[in-house]
């Protein structure tokens, strides 16, 4: 019995194994992030950005080269994080997570095999472990469609600010300042998180909402008019027939 339930423990830990996603989903980068976060930071770090744009000798193309230079640098910093955030809670934390779940649900399977006194005991412990398996097996498939829709929308999002961002360095460095390139890699880094995603989808859902609903309102109102229109020839109707039901009576008199 001891071998039954140790084996029981075992299959079920293999399965989970068998669930986790290779190399987290992600290729192996040809590049390494910590190498390429020491060079970036190097080249121009927030304060000496800031000090040397609104210096009073900077000449504006000056301004320009320290303004893409910072964007550039910061941008792909970002694109650095946002790669690792994804690979580790986008991809291996339903891996991870679902590992971890069945495992225990296995051992302590297991361990209620041990030393069971009826069959009925030993009937109850696999079908737990089973039904456990299925149930984290069904979270993290619901995890997975969440996780897709968030990932989409990050990347919509993140699309949509770096064009605005990468177009406006086209622009006079008075016209967008090393402040304002700031404020939208502000933007682009939050468009790259699970909230920046929610705000996204429910922002994109009011909108689909407010431009649908007055031709909701429009098939209501003509509904409404069509039905008062059917009522009142009903009644008509029921006013004509009460009328000759009267005359027939008056003429039989």
């Amino acid at each position: 019995m001891l071998r039954v339930a140790m084996g029981l423990g075992i299959v079920l830990f293999t399965s989970a194994m068998g669930c986790e996603t290779p190399a987290n989903g992600f290729p192996k980068p040809f590049y390494s992030a910590d190498d390429q976060r020491t060079a970036l930071e190097a080249i121009i770090s927030d304060q000496c950005a800031i000090t040397d744009f609104y210096s009073s000798t900077a000449t504006n193309a000056e301004k320009q080269r320290i303004r893409s230079q910072y964007a550039a640098s910061r941008l792909r910093l970002i694109d650095i994080n946002y790669r690792e955030f994804v690979a580790d809670f986008v991809v291996q934390k339903q891996g991870t997570d679902g590992l971890t779940e069945v495992a225990i649900i296995g051992m302590n399977s297991a361990g209620a095999l041990i030393n069971p006194s009826s069959t009925t005991q030993i009937l109850s412990g696999i079908s737990a472990a089973l039904g456990g398996s299925k149930a984290v097996a069904d979270r993290v498939y619901y995890y997975e469609q969440t996780a897709r829709a968030l990932y989409a929308s990050m990347n919509a999002e993140r699309a949509a600010v770096r064009l605005r961002l990468q177009s406006s360095l086209d622009l006079s460095v008075n016209t967008y300042d090393l402040e304002q390139v700031m404020a939208d890699l502000d933007d682009y880094y939050a468009a790259g998180t699970f909230l920046g995603a929610l705000e996204a989808i429910e922002r994109e859902a009011t909108k689909k909402q407010a431009s649908i609903k007055p031709n909701i309102e429009t098939l209501i109102d003509k509904r409404d008019a069509k039905f008062d229109e059917e009522l009142g020839n009903n009644s008509s109707r029921d006013s004509d027939l009460s009328a000759g039901s009267s005359e027939d009576e008056d003429g039989g008199d």
